[in-house]
């Protein structure tokens, strides 16, 4: 049963509240919808909350009680950001790793210090913290580990070494730097000390590339240009199915309304049949003009 009430929907209460564990007037909404691994109906459930210090996030998550199968996901209740943000802490104690982090599917996560990268647009948005991004990678790596100890005992070995090396980074022995940058703007990593500084993390606002926008969705706006067309025979065209280019453009007269002049060039032929057409809209009364010869 859904808990927003009418009265948050009018204005009276926010739809999105402060995420809070203790908060146990935290309104969720829950419908049905079928399960992608066994196609039958499990729970999904929606919270719609607000990051301190960050923006609104929609919270879902998927449970199905016939198969056991869950899932969740992030997502921004807002649009894309104007810039890129990166996001690059130094992670050298146990307070740094139960950092908040907010990532979301355009998001990419790196740690120098090992050179490993998850790419961006390769997993759902999350709600987590820094140790759980390390738990994520270290269950990615895992998994299908036993068969590949039968198949391929070498690169078995190798990313059993890997994953060692993230344990360690995940018990706070080793020092290593945290980087988040996402294109769309929409990922968050926690400051302890907000509004303080912090002096352990660094933000920087980027400006996206245009292949970085194609990759959200953004493409410029195309730009203007006398309209062109190809027509077989007609006005233009010299013979039945010859092809004739139409250019056009504005063209303004004294005391009238605005016209559109298009002259049409055949192919073969130097010439061109000038036409000049009406742009605004129909008059309302008729008009009828009579030329006269001048007096002498």
């Amino acid at each position: 049963m859904s808990g927003i009430t009418a009265e948050s929907v009018r204005g009276v209460g926010s739809l999105f509240r402060d995420l809070d564990a203790d908060d146990e007037e935290s309104q969720t909404t829950q419908m049905e919808s079928m399960c992608m691994n066994c196609h039958e109906n499990g729970t999904t459930r929606l919270l719609l909350s607000r990051i301190p210090f960050f923006r609104e996030v929609i919270l879902s998550s998927f449970h199905c009680d016939h198969c056991h199968w869950s899932d969740t996901e992030v997502q921004s209740a807002g649009r894309i950001q104007d810039q890129g943000v990166r996001y690059s802490v130094r992670v050298a104690s146990r307070r740094d790793l139960d950092r908040e982090v907010v990532r979301s599917d355009s998001a990419a996560v790196r740690i120098p210090e090992l050179d490993f990268e998850v790419p961006a647009f390769t997993q759902k948005g999350s709600l987590s913290t820094v140790e759980g991004l390390l738990d994520r990678a270290v269950a990615a790596l895992e998994q299908d580990q036993a068969a590949r100890r039968d198949a391929c005992p070498d690169v078995a070995a190798r990313i059993d070494q890997f994953v060692a090396r993230l344990r360690r980074l995940k018990a706070a022995r080793d020092p290593f730097t945290l980087v988040v940058e996402d294109v769309s703007g929409n990922s968050f990593v926690e400051n302890p000390a907000a509004p303080q500084r912090d002096d352990a993390m660094t933000v920087t606002h980027f400006t996206r590339t245009a292949e970085q926008d194609a990759l959200l969705g953004i493409f410029p706006p195309e730009p203007e240009t006398a309209d062109r067309e190809e027509e077989g025979g007609g006005a233009g065209g010299r013979g039945p199915g010859e092809p004739a280019v139409h250019a056009g453009r504005g063209a303004g007269l004294p005391h009238q309304l605005p016209r559109v002049q298009r002259a049409g060039v055949h192919a073969h032929e130097a010439g061109a049949d000038p036409a000049l057409q009406g742009g605004g809209h129909h008059g309302d009364q008729l008009r009828r003009v009579r030329p006269t010869a001048p007096t002498r």
